[in-house]
């Protein structure tokens, strides 16, 4: 409600377009938010925030439980992302410097998942040759 307040006293009018480029910038930055708050390290923190005790272990209900499965799924995590990264976009018309950066460290991410995934898919060709042939 305050928002909706703030557009009509301040007649503030939101872009109705993205293009193309700002579009993929919204997407890349919306994987690596995702990757960060799901997967990465650095953020552990914020996940162990809804776990109890020593061993992680989920509350078996409650708000707290819903954030940990929040946490626990990228695909519920993205959504929630994505919705907060085009938000702030059509919000703040200067927040294209932060999508920005975080769509570079999201293209970075992507790059390092497919070198990933190149050396994983040679290293099973290789023992799967070694296999065949007999070789240890």
């Amino acid at each position: 409600m305050t928002i909706g307040i703030l557009f009509t006293t301040h007649s503030i009018s939101l872009p109705h377009t993205i293009s193309i480029l700002d579009l993929f910038l919204i997407l890349l930055a919306t994987f690596r938010l995702t990757q960060y708050f799901v997967y990465d390290k650095s953020a552990q923190f914020f996940r162990d925030l809804f776990v109890d005790g020593p061993h992680k272990i989920p509350p078996p209900y409650g708000i707290r439980r819903s954030l940990y499965d929040l946490l626990s799924c990228p695909w519920c995590t993205g959504m929630w992302v994505a919705l907060c990264v085009v938000f702030i976009y059509f919000l703040i018309p200067s927040a294209w410097i932060i999508i920005l950066i975080f769509a570079m460290a999201g293209a970075g991410t992507f790059l390092q998942l497919l070198a990933n995934l190149l050396g994983w898919s040679s290293e099973h060709t290789e023992e799967k040759v070694k296999k065949e042939t007999g070789n240890k």
